[in-house]
């Protein structure tokens, strides 16, 4: 082998040792030689190596020898240069030949132990006849493209005959490494396992039964360290008495080694419930897992696995427990308890029933147990049923209450109140299902229903009231927007029912009401619908109306019906009714709009005769609003012209005024009225007129009604007599006997209880008039309704020298002992008996008979409305006491009386 040539590199090779070992973990070991020999390539032998008996040394072929060894070969000299490799260094290095051979070893070293190498190779070749050795684990190769490899380094010393050398022979470590790296993987693994794995006890032993590992499960569980029975038998674990043979099938009395021997030989793999004993001599209930562990393909022993039962003994006892309790409760509990599966194709299925649900839904457990929720529920609670069922079987949780109405087995309704509790599991395996907990609700529901009915009923009749017809309605008049049929409404008001209540009290007013309500719910059909909205008055609402035909056929047969005759407090009463009729007329007519037509109809058939009925006008609801804007008007003239302060504390004022109008006004007109004989001015009637700021001056027909129909006649009759009674005085304080006598025209309204006596003469008193020239007038009609005390304040008036006056006579139908009874001193005829003379012989006779009636009375009897000279002459000559008409004087100002008397006042020539 050719030794290097001199003068190379000065850097020594080396190889590195990371790992165990003298040098502890990074250590580097060197070895040098000095070549020795011939340069004729070839070895010699190695000192310690083998030679013939006389010590020569035998020459090798080193060429071939070197090429055969299948690991890389490095030949150092003594200094650490390089003197010979094989091709191996290529495979395994990546360098040529040429590349490493008289550079330093330390090329083929990791730079981080270049320096360390120096030391433990100088050392090596120090020793003296050092000797062979292996370096330890850990040793990495630099690779020519700086990589490290992992490799295994055999040294040995040599002589040669050129001189000392080191053998390095390299093998590639990498596959050897990495199988170690995971072997020790598995080992942590499993190591880890049984640190990890607490609540098991995991005994491994060989087949002598010695303990060779005991992990920290069974270290918790029987109370021992791993130190303390590693390489103990196992029978320092087992039970006093344990029956081996019976539970694991080997002879109780045998050797351990026999037991284990007959266990690994019957192959076993099994779990049986055992007892071990713990340190402290304590039994532990466990379940113990036995297996063959195998080394090497061959048996080595049992593993044992052991999980304590005690954990689960007493999770086992608390779920019997806590079942039983469930169970108590569950069958003890006083509401409804179901259980009912919510997993297809059961769905809905009732699995089990408490006492209490089979009292609630009158059905026994076995009746009840397999049937579903859909048959016990409630048709109309079907569609909730299913969406709740729906619900849970998608797995969301159902956390509302929900009231529903079931079906007993003895056909009643019942109410329940359900909750549904967690979904669960079936411990055996089954379904899911829920628990259904049934609280029954049924005398809340019905006591809520009845205060519902109350609240939307009539309490008398039983029929809808006003908020259950509006919104009833309201629906009807929406439906038949889509349908394209109309609706109709009756508005009913029974005739003179005030007679029935304040002649018979109102026990039989309201038996009349209750008999009303039965016969108008009796006569109607389908599509219509009755109610009550108050007092007298009733409706009846039809539907799918498609001519006007078809509701006068409804009003015919409410008509009839309501046309009765019943004993009520011992006399006979005959009833009847004023029927308004109204139907949708646009699309837009609201449940108001018919209520309020029907009700002006009603009153327009009252008006017209009564017991009868009357369509709603579109010109009657125009009125109405008319009449509703007139009295707001009169009200705040009224506020003006006749304010608190213009009459006695206990006069009634009107209202405060909606608004002050910026001219109207209330005044007088007087019309005078002449002695039929000598045509003498006798008197002047006030005539009561009002200036409105938007429709002229009105005549007392165009708002007295509303002045009736809204109380305020009794303020505006005060303020006429008030302001009449000022004008007489005046008149007579200038013509004194001449002046004319006053009438004023009074309502019923404005008397009772001496009121209005009182106020008369209060009138005069401030005002200076003369008693004997005022005369008041009441029509026949009012004097005929006069209640009691409204006819002893008419009989006051006498006594304070005030005339009566019966006004319009002969439309009123008084007979005479009425007539007689009242404190009246004049009669006036009524302008239609003076109009028919000279159109019919009965005008006259009329009139004359109204003439001479009031003589025999010993009246005055006035002829009112004379228009003509003939209606003069005629009612002159039927015997009429003093005329008055637009023929004699028309009604004006108070200078045309004025006038009137200074013409007087003239002496005639």
């Amino acid at each position: 082998m050719r030794s290097p040539e001199r003068g190379g590199s000065s850097e020594t090779p080396r190889f590195a040792e990371r790992g165990q070992g003298d040098f502890e973990a990074d250590r580097t070991l060197a070895v040098a030689a000095r070549p020795t020999g011939p340069d004729d390539g070839s070895m010699r032998g190695t000192r310690g190596g083998a030679a013939d008996g006389d010590g020569a040394t035998s020459r090798l072929p080193a060429d071939a020898l070197l090429r055969a060894m299948p690991d890389a070969i490095v030949i150092c000299s003594p200094d650490g240069v390089i003197v010979e490799v094989n091709d191996q260094v290529r495979a395994l290095l990546g360098y040529e030949r040429s590349e490493v051979v008289g550079r330093a070893v330390e090329m083929l070293v990791p730079d981080a132990f270049t320096a360390a190498h120096r030391g433990h190779r100088a050392r090596y070749t120090a020793a003296a006849h050092a000797q062979p050795m292996i370096t330890g684990p850990g040793i990495s190769a630099r690779h020519k493209d700086g990589r490290d490899v992992p490799v295994e380094v055999n040294l040995a010393a040599a002589e040669l005959d050129s001189g000392s050398v080191v053998v390095a022979s390299v093998r590639d470590a990498s596959q050897v490494r990495a199988a170690e790296a995971r072997m020790r993987d598995s080992l942590d693994l499993v190591t880890g396992i049984l640190s990890a794995a607490t609540q098991q006890a995991v005994i491994a032993t060989d087949l002598e039964g010695r303990i060779e590992t005991f992990s920290r499960g069974a270290e918790l569980l029987l109370g021992y360290t791993a130190d303390e029975v590693l390489g103990q038998r196992t029978d320092m674990l087992r039970a006093p008495g344990a029956d081996v043979s019976g539970t694991w099938g080997v002879p109780a009395d045998s050797h351990t080694r026999d037991r284990v021997a007959a266990l690994v030989q019957s192959g076993v793999a099994t779990t049986r419930a055992w007892q071990l004993r713990a340190k402290s001599g304590e039994l532990r209930e466990v379940l113990l897992s036995v297996t063959v562990r195998q080394a090497g393909g061959v048996p080595a022993g049992l593993i044992l696995v052991a999980t304590d039962q005690a954990e689960r003994r007493a999770r086992d006892a608390a779920l019997a427990a806590s079942e039983e309790r469930f169970r108590l409760a569950f069958v003890n509990a006083p509401i409804g308890v179901g259980l009912v599966s919510i997993e297809a194709p059961t769905t809905g299925r009732v699995l089990q029933v408490n006492p209490a649900l089979e009292a609630l839904l009158g059905y026994s457990a076995a009746e009840l147990t397999g049937t579903t929720v859909a048959r016990l529920a409630h048709p109309e609670d079907l569609p909730l049923v299913a969406a709740t069922l729906e619900r849970l079987m998608l797995g969301e949780p159902v956390t509302e209450l929900i009231e529903h109405r079931f079906l007993r087995a003895d056909g009643r309704t019942v109410w329940a109140q359900v909750s549904l509790a967690s979904v669960m599991p079936d411990q055996q395996g089954g379904g899911a299902y829920v628990v259904a907990m049934l609280t029954d609700v049924t005398a809340r529901r019905e006591a809520e229903a009845e205060l519902m009915f109350n609240a939307l009923h009539d309490g008398l009749t039983g029929l809808p009231n006003r908020a259950l017809i509006t919104e009833h309605l309201a629906g009807a008049l929406n439906r038949a927007r889509h349908s394209g049929t109309d609706v109709g409404l009756l508005y009913v008001d029974l005739d003179n029912f005030k007679d029935v209540n304040d002649s018979l009290g109102h026990a039989a007013g309201d038996e009349l009401l209750v008999e009303v309500g039965r016969r108008l719910a009796g006569a109607l059909e389908d599509q219509e619908l009755a109610g009550r909205l108050g007092g007298d008055e009733f409706v009846v609402v039809s539907e799918d109306v498609r001519t006007v035909e078809e509701l006068t056929a409804v009003a015919d047969r409410v008509a009839r019906a309501l046309a009765i005759q019943l004993p009520l407090a011992g006399q006979m009463v005959t009833a009847s009714a004023s029927i308004g009729i109204a139907r949708r007329t646009s699309p837009h007519t609201t449940a108001e709009d018919l209520l309020r037509e029907a009700d002006i109809a009603m009153y327009r058939a009252k008006a017209n005769g009564r017991a009868r009925y009357e369509f709603a006008d579109p010109g009657l609801q125009v009125r109405a609003l008319r009449q509703i804007e007139l009295e707001a008007d009169l009200r705040a003239t009224l506020a003006v012209q006749w304010p608190p302060s213009s009459a006695d504390a206990g006069e009634d004022r009107p209202a405060a005024a909606v608004r002050i109008p910026e001219k109207g006004r209330l005044f007088l007109d007087y019309q005078p009225c002449f002695d039929a004989r000598d045509g003498r001015l006798i008197a002047c009637e006030a005539l009561l007129r009002w200036e409105h700021p938007t429709l002229g001056v009105l005549a007392p027909g165009q708002f007295l009604d509303v002045a009736e129909d809204r109380a305020l006649m009794s303020p505006l009759g005060s303020w006429v007599l008030e302001e009449a009674a000022e004008q007489a005085a005046r008149w007579y304080a200038q013509h004194g006997e001449l002046a004319p006598e006053m009438w004023v025209n009074v309502s019923a309204a404005q008397m009772g209880r001496h009121a209005f006596s009182q106020t008369v003469a209060d009138v005069l008193a401030r005002t200076g008039l003369p008693a004997h020239l005022l005369c008041v007038e009441l029509t026949e009609r009012h004097a005929l309704s006069s209640a009691p005390d409204v006819l002893e304040d008419l009989c006051a008036l006498p006594a304070i020298g005030v005339r009566l006056a019966i006004d319009d006579f002969g439309t009123g139908y008084a007979g005479l002992e009425y007539l007689r009874r009242l404190p009246a001193s004049t009669l006036k005829v009524d302008a239609s008996y003076v109009a028919a003379i000279g159109r019919d012989r009965a005008g006259a006779a009329l009139v004359s008979t109204v003439v001479n009636l009031g003589h025999a009375l010993d009246l005055t009897v006035v002829a009112e409305g004379v228009e003509t000279a003939a209606q003069r002459e005629a009612v002159t000559a039927l015997g009429a006491d003093i005329l008055q008409g637009f023929h004699l004087g028309r009604p004006g100002p108070p200078a045309r009386i004025d006038q009137l008397l200074a013409e007087l006042a003239v002496p005639q020539h």
